[in-house]
């Protein structure tokens, strides 16, 4: 029962969110090293709006690599989620200069729709290599939460200060 991108609709209501990238695997990544039967290194840069991130790099991961545990989390609204992209840029990092495997853009808009809020769902999208080849896949796992009291949000909120209070380490 798949829907097209331009058939998707948000819920009316929806005012603000947040969307969760935990996982991202790779698959089948072309590969760009120089020297004959060596494995890419891969990483992956991401972009929305104004947020940025960067995965660690997979050291002799190869074509096929999966990146889990990450925390990453953006805030969307409606018009980011209709207007934006999710910019994907995999890597493969050298001793010299990083090497390009590929680029690819994601809308992150099945990811809010009410079906699909609060689920973790996969976004796969085909990376395209700077000649214009087919350079590999990379699935973005994405979740879509919604704060539960919107109410603390006015109307015309479009951009605000987060004050930290609290800051937690795990498995140090």
């Amino acid at each position: 029962n798949f829907v097209k991108e331009e058939d998707l609709r948000l819920d009316p209501t929806f005012q603000f969110g947040v969307v969760s990238i935990k996982k991202i695997a790779a698959k089948g990544l072309r590969n760009v090293e120089l020297i004959p039967f060596d494995k890419n290194d891969p990483y992956v840069n991401l972009k929305f709006s104004d947020w940025e991130a960067e995965t660690p790099h997979k050291n002799g991961a190869g074509a096929d690599c999966v990146w889990k545990d990450m925390f990453h989390e953006i805030e969307v609204y409606p018009e980011t989620l209709r207007d934006e992209k999710l910019k994907l840029e995999c890597w493969d990092k050298n001793v010299g200069k990083p090497q390009l495997i590929g680029t690819a853009e994601l809308s992150l808009l099945r990811a809010a729709v009410p079906e699909n809020q609060g689920t973790e769902i996969p976004l796969p999208v085909q990376l395209m290599g700077p000649k214009g080849e087919e350079a590999g896949t990379l699935t973005v796992y994405a979740r879509t939460g919604v704060p539960k009291d919107t109410n603390t949000l006015p109307l015309d909120f479009s951009k605000g200060v987060l004050h930290v209070r609290t800051i937690a380490g795990l498995g140090l």
